[in-house]
């Protein structure tokens, strides 16, 4: 018999939940002739929101909570007995075994899309709660409503308060990015295989002209932003901390209770200026803790020293940065940029991470809201605070509130947006067929897609008229935002990358253990008065490591990367050089670490890279340093001649360039291959690098066709298979991965993706039948016989879908590897 080994496969969200639906099936029917046993995990947000409630569902609604279970099979890197929770398939054993999991893009849940999930479960008959808009803090309950004289009814009061705010607490555990921090314990390995390029190279995408005189172009704040005057020390040994703000009248509140530095890890200090009160000079308080604390301070980097109305502040990040923004400059941004883009006459289109980063981002969309639609915000502000309109919900919230009002009043405040649009200027829109604007749903418009998207278009984004137009992109911080204007400026220079020709640009990204700005969301907080925010010692002494003043509506976040994630981020940069493993490999393939000079964070980052390089064998690589635009600009003129270079960087710009670059070569970033190291042992392997594609779910609706590219779920496949096979010494499974990797370049070859459009007659009953699956669990009976149905399905549309891509590579598996 086969050498046992297990695979866990993840159920999520939208269009990869539905090709789930069609490839598991065939996954399990080889695995099974393979001994290999498949377990389905469901990490939906559905799932996971049920699995928030064990308490208010009856014993047959209850989900486990699998993403916790994945999460301690990612840190300890093997598998044992007592992580191994109801399987979803048949499981015959759990042994100890290597971490093989195969991640698929999951939804980062705004506030809205967690609204809507919670609504649809409670539709299907599952008793959890409603998400709590704003609820009251229990202590101040009494003076916020009224005042209560019956003892017992204040306490009724107080006690309802708690609970909402428990509730709350609940559902921000699923809110923003809470799957990828859990997971993802080792660093990113992210590039387009071989086959891929390869296709790109024989089937190129279309690619939008780029003219010299575009007026496309990046918008950033000058000051106030986070990126604003960073401070940054190293800490020399392991120490305990908490995060509380002083308020001016003296009261302290905790933020965080506790905060654990480790040995190697950075103290970050930032400056920002406030223009309402002058504030005077905060002195920056370090603690060196058993030896001296080095510091790279504003000044060193060339930055303005102190003036009145200046504050040094210092923010904690363990190995990261954390600042503050300004949000009285940043409205101020706002609105300039507004009358600049109505007199440049080009599209307003602001470009954030509202999914990802849950707190900072959708403040930020919240304010720029009320910047654009200001006069609409004022007019009516007394109904839409009686109404709880929440502008960091989007303009959606506004419609969705006042749908309550009388059809007078309604159409009254309606009028009032529509007439923004013409006083304000025009504005970039997600859907103009339903009048979406890029300002209805901080998760409809997401940095690392809509920014590729547009430059892949030539610069252009849509109106209200559904036509292309030149835009400003607005992203407030400037942290990453030069290395997007870099790639316009390029572009305009040099016209569109020639996907036939065009170089890879594979990344190794810094992102083990919740790294930098994506492990912020625990110290990330709007400062509900004006004070200061401070990170003071746990051991009894109360010494203050660091403070700075907030005014109230700032964002202060911190964040951390621990020392032993950047040591082997280098050393996996140094291995993905030294392997050149890509199409036309005949010159040595650039790694270039993307760091900023001018940013106290990536000095220190910097400081570890030239320590830890001499460890490992560079001889005959090409690796530099270069800061992020020096670096886009290399990487792109390397690019155009058909070079290869890696591109070495934090988490944000992973996240950033594993979607632009692919998006540029390949026409998606769902065709990447995404290989992790997990730390600890074992690997996760993410099936591309692209979203959950909502758009596919509503054509697939409409239509019956999903056209899903499950590419990345091959390639996931083949790699964990091989990988299996290594460590438990199954044959079988190393046959199946070499057929399994055979299928995937005569699926490519023969130009069997899903098209994008199903071009005559569709029906669309027997789908809605087929997927009456519980929408939080997968505990349905999968059988071959699904599959054959969807096969068959494929006779009522011309193009082939999702579905028929499945059986593309499953015949080669079917046909060769028996043989072996």
């Amino acid at each position: 018999m086969a050498a046992p080994g297990k695979i866990t496969y993840t159920y999520t969200d939208e269009a990869p939940m539905l090709a789930t639906h069609a490839l598991y099936p065939i996954i399990q029917a080889f695995c099974s002739q393979a001994g290999v046993e498949m377990e389905l995990k469901d990490i939906s947000v559905a799932g996971r929101v049920l699995a928030l409630f064990p308490d208010m569902l009856k014993e047959g609604q209850r989900s486990g909570d699998y993403l916790a279970e994945l999460g301690l099979l990612a840190q300890s890197g093997k598998a044992h007995t007592a992580l191994c929770g109801p399987a979803l398939s048949s499981v015959t054993s759990c042994r100890p075994r290597e971490a093989n999991i195969i991640k698929l893009p999951n939804v980062s849940a705004s506030v809205p899309q967690l609204k809507e999930c919670i609504a649809e479960l409670q539709g299907q008959g599952f008793a959890i709660p409603s998400y709590p808009e704003d609820p009251k803090d229990a202590q101040n309950a009494h003076a916020s409503t009224c005042v209560v004289h019956n003892s017992r009814e204040e306490k009724r009061v107080r006690g309802q308060d708690e609970k909402e705010k428990e509730i709350k607490a609940r559902y921000a555990k699923v809110l923003g990015s809470a799957v990828n921090p859990v997971l993802r314990e080792g660093n990113s390995d992210r590039r387009a295989a071989v086959p891929v390029k390869e296709y790109a190279f024989k089937y190129p995408h279309s690619m939008g002209a780029w003219s010299k005189d575009s007026k496309t172009h990046v918008a950033s704040m000058s000051d106030g932003d986070f990126y604003a005057h960073e401070k940054s020390v190293t800490i020399p040994e392991a120490c305990e901390a908490r995060i509380e703000m002083v308020a001016e009248s003296g009261e302290v509140t905790v933020l965080k209770e506790k905060i654990s530095l480790q040995k190697g890890e950075i103290l970050d200090a930032a400056r920002m200026r406030i223009r309402l009160v002058a504030l005077g000079q905060i002195l920056l308080i370090s603690l060196c803790i058993g030896s001296e604390i080095r510091h790279t301070t504003c000044h060193e980097q060339g930055l303005s020293s102190n003036a009145r109305g200046d504050v040094v502040f210092g923010c904690l990040a363990l190995d990261g940065k954390a600042s503050f923004m300004n949000c009285t400059m940043l409205r101020e941004f706002f609105e300039r940029e507004i009358v600049d883009a109505r007199e440049k006459d080009v599209l307003f289109s602001l470009h954030l991470k509202a999914t990802m980063m849950k707190i900072s981002d959708p403040i930020m969309f919240g304010h720029c809201v009320k910047a654009y639609f200001k006069d609409v915000f004022a007019k009516y502000s007394q109904t839409f605070e009686k109404l709880g309109v929440n502008a960091n919900n989007g303009l959606g919230d506004v419609y969705k509130k006042i749908s309550s009002l009388p059809e007078a009043e309604k159409a009254a405040i309606e009028a009032d947006i529509m007439a923004t649009y013409g006083k304000q200027g025009k504005m970039a829109f997600v859907d103009s067929h339903r009048g979406i604007t890029n300002l209805h749903v901080p998760s409809d418009i997401i940095i690392d897609n809509s920014m590729p998207t547009a430059i892949r278009a030539g610069g252009k984004m849509w109106n209200k008229d559904d036509k292309e137009e030149d835009f400003k992109a607005i992203i407030p911080d400037r942290s990453y935002a030069g290395a997007f204007a870099e790639c316009i400026d390029f572009c305009k220079q040099h016209g569109a990358f020639d996907p036939r020709t065009m170089g890879a640009c594979p990344n190794v990204g810094l992102m083990a253990q919740k790294a930098e700005e994506y492990g912020s969301h625990p110290t990330t907080f709007e400062a509900s008065c004006s004070g200061t925010i401070r990170i003071v010692m746990n051991d009894g002494s109360n010494k203050v490591l660091l403070g700075h003043r907030l005014q109230k509506g700032d964002i202060w976040r911190s964040c951390q990367t621990k020392d032993a994630p950047i040591k082997d981020w280098v050393k996996l940069a140094v291995r993905r050089c030294q392997a050149n493993d890509f199409p036309g490999n005949d010159k040595p393939c650039k790694a270039i670490f993307w760091l900023d000079p001018a940013r106290a964070h990536d000095c220190q980052i910097m400081d570890k890279v030239h320590k830890y390089l001499p460890e490992v064998r560079t001889d005959g690589l090409d690796i530099e340093i270069m800061s992020p635009q020096q670096a886009m600009r290399v990487t792109c003129e390397r690019a155009k001649k058909g070079l290869n270079t890696i591109t070495v960087t934090g988490n944000v710009l992973r996240d950033y360039l594993t979607d632009l670059f692919p998006i540029l070569e390949l026409g998606t970033s769902a065709k990447m291959l995404s290989v992790v190291p997990m730390l600890a042992g074992g690997g996760m392997y993410e099936t591309g690098a692209g979203g959950s594609a909502p758009k596919h779910v509503q054509q697939f609706t409409k239509e019956n066709h999903l056209r899903w590219d499950s590419l990345g779920e091959y390639l996931a496949l083949t790699c964990s298979m091989e990988d299996l096979a290594k460590d438990t010494g199954n044959r079988s499974a190393s046959a199946l991965a070499a057929a399994l990797s055979r299928a995937v370049g005569r699926f490519l070859d023969a130009n069997k993706n899903p098209s994008r459009k199903a071009s005559r007659g569709f029906h669309t009953g027997r789908v809605h039948r087929q997927l009456q699956v519980p929408v939080h669990s997968v505990h349905s009976v999968y059988s071959l016989s699904d599959v054959d149905w969807s096969l068959r399905c494929l006779a009522e549309v011309k193009e082939i879908d999702n579905r028929g891509s499945h059986y593309w590579v499953a015949r080669c598996p079917c046909c060769t590897w028996p043989e072996r």
